[in-house]
């Protein structure tokens, strides 16, 4: 990835603004940064590595040189707590985006982890920053895609799976179009985007334990409106989780 390549592929997007880095600590905080000094206009951050990549519940996200690391605002119709599905129709966008540049089908491990036969390809964090009355969202994805994995990660780069893997700016600006794509069509169209969630979503039809000690929860059954999940006890009982991971 560099400058040029960046230049060519988002050149000419329509309100908003693409900035490339060799390195930072995170695409997530720039972005927010960015996003925040000036609303008139979206931002997309792209960089080449990462040095305090992080994902869900605070982990850090591994980002070295050859793996896709963007982060993207968006400025939603809708108040935040009207947004919650957003975060799996960016697993959606980032799966499609694979999908269409490789013919490999990521599966999606609630809530938006892509996986390659149970490995970790792709982790995606969003978070709603908030400015006076209004919000935006920012959503960070990052892809492994030629990058080696550390040891001892249960994790997967695209390169494993295909002898021509995508042009990292080529994936970054069908994964951005497809964020813009389907975040405009979030509330329109917000049965069909989730139906099509839930036919990639593999931990449907998965026993869920607690991750505190192991104990068995229910059966994951379904994927409500807002994306959480229904988990099914053995006593019959629906139960919903928001957050977290299973």
């Amino acid at each position: 990835m560099n400058s040029d390549t960046v230049n060519t592929y988002f050149g000419e997007m329509h309100n908003k603004r693409a900035l490339y880095y060799d390195m930072l600590s995170s695409t997530n905080d720039i972005a927010k940064s960015e996003a925040g000094k000036f609303p008139e206009s979206d931002v997309v951050v792209l960089a080449r590595e990462q040095s305090g990549g992080r994902g869900r519940l605070g982990r850090s996200f591994a980002s070295a040189p050859g793996g896709m690391y963007l982060s993207a605002s968006h400025r939603p119709s809708a108040g935040a707590g009207e947004c919650l599905h957003f975060t799996a129709l960016a697993a959606l966008a980032c799966a499609d985006a694979i999908r269409s540049l490789t013919g490999i089908e990521p599966e999606i491990k609630w809530p938006n982890d892509l996986q390659i036969e149970g490995r970790k390809l792709c982790g995606i964090l969003c978070e709603a920053v908030h400015s006076g009355s209004s919000f935006f969202l920012v959503t960070g994805i990052g892809v492994n895609v030629t990058n080696p994995m550390p040891e001892g990660v249960n994790a997967v780069s695209l390169v494993e799976f295909t002898e021509n893997p995508p042009e990292i700016e080529a994936l970054a600006a069908r994964v951005v179009q497809n964020l813009d794509e389907y975040y405009a069509l979030a509330f329109s169209r917000k049965a069909e985007l989730l139906s099509r969630y839930r036919s990639r979503c593999n931990t449907l039809g998965q026993e869920i334990r607690s991750k505190a000690d192991g104990t068995l929860i229910g059966t994951a059954v379904d994927i409500d409106e807002n994306a959480a999940l229904i988990i099914r006890t053995a006593s019959g009982e629906l139960i919903t989780k928001t957050s977290g991971e299973v």
